[in-house]
């Protein structure tokens, strides 16, 4: 098993900042605007949070291959 670092974690969601994940287990619906918000994974790993300092919450994310995605993405294979 790797590391237990938010950014391999199948529950992390990137931001406009490259830096900044949110975790996507403890999430809620603004009750304002409708939209769902997430707390930072930065929050979620304190001591006393769900995740805490020995990530908890913790799944290992799936491997995605690119060319499943963008199936034009030039190949390094030749």
């Amino acid at each position: 098993m790797t590391d237990r670092f938010c950014i391999n974690c199948r529950y992390s969601k990137p931001t406009d900042n490259s830096e900044v994940y949110l975790c996507k287990v403890n999430s809620k619906v603004n009750l304002v605007t409708g939209e769902r918000e997430f707390k930072y994974c930065s929050v979620m790993r304190m001591e006393f949070m769900k995740c805490g300092l020995d990530g908890k919450l913790y799944e290992e994310a799936e491997a995605v291959n690119i060319e499943d995605i963008f199936p034009n993405f030039p190949s390094i294979r030749g």
